[in-house]
């Protein structure tokens, strides 16, 4: 069996969803149209209401994988991540269920993405799997959307809040020690 191009894990929450609602527009473009994915979680009986609910007239998803996985259980992560080239994990919170998934994925010499914004799990992902990843040949990049979801949100309260036209928009976030010592 090959490996599918990407997995998403966590596919039924939240995050998940929304990262499923994406992958299936950008697949519409027949430039990524042979993209395969599928998605993974605890529940299969889930997945699959992920899909049902998702479903239009225009998207064929009744052939997408779907993957169980249960982070408390080592064999079935290090299943899932084989089934992958590239594993997105939207479940948290990472500090308590990251760690497993990243140490599944680089067992499997899978590439491991999150979308985590829990900066000491960043730093405790460097810490731990950094030379693991490297001599596994795989990328762990946590927090891959931590720069871009603050920026996405900003803009849309700007376009539901105010009239007229954007001409132009700029951020800045600001990262200050807590006063709390």
């Amino acid at each position: 069996m090959s490996r599918l191009d990407l997995l998403v894990f966590g596919a039924t929450g939240f995050s998940g969803k929304i990262v499923v609602e994406n992958i299936i527009r950008i697949c519409r473009d027949p430039q990524y149209s042979d993209l395969t994915w599928g998605l993974a979680g605890r529940s299969l009986e889930k997945l699959q209401a992920v899909l049902q609910e998702l479903k239009d007239a225009d998207t064929e998803l009744s052939e997408i994988p779907l993957v169980e996985a249960d982070v408390t259980d080592p064999g079935s992560l290090l299943a899932m991540a084989g089934r992958a080239r590239v594993l997105l994990n939207c479940t948290g919170p990472y500090s308590v269920l990251g760690a497993p998934v990243v140490k599944a994925c680089i067992a499997a010499r899978t590439h491991y993405v999150d979308i985590t914004a829990e900066l000491h799990f960043m730093l405790q992902t460097y810490r731990s799997f950094d030379g693991a990843a490297r001599d596994a040949g795989v990328l762990v990049i946590p927090a891959c959307g931590f720069g871009s979801v603050p920026a996405a949100l900003g803009l849309l309260h700007l376009e539901h809040t105010f009239q007229g036209t954007e001409k132009a928009t700029g951020s800045l976030v600001v990262f200050a020690p807590s006063s709390a010592s």
